[in-house]
């Protein structure tokens, strides 16, 4: 099941949540995940401080995901 959450939303939503893992895809098509506190700003979605291989990763396939997981067992999770 989901729940769609809209983008202007977005930042309401977030609140919900403690932290996110930002998915990226790795030179040789492997997944690489790290934990992030994104911040939605301006219709954006913001994650700052990023390591070597994940700002490599997302400049060179920037089409990412950022999951939030639930804050408790059965909760939903929030994928961007």
């Amino acid at each position: 099941m989901s729940i769609p959450v809209d983008l202007a939303a977005l930042a309401d939503a977030l609140s919900g949540f403690r932290f996110g893992y930002l998915l990226t895809i790795a030179d040789d098509g492997r997944p690489h995940a790290v934990a992030v506190v994104p911040q939605a700003l301006d219709g954006s979605l913001v994650v700052a401080g990023l390591g070597r291989r994940s700002l490599a990763n997302v400049v060179e396939r920037p089409a990412v995901t950022v999951l939030w997981p639930p804050a408790d067992p059965g909760g939903y999770s929030l994928i961007v």
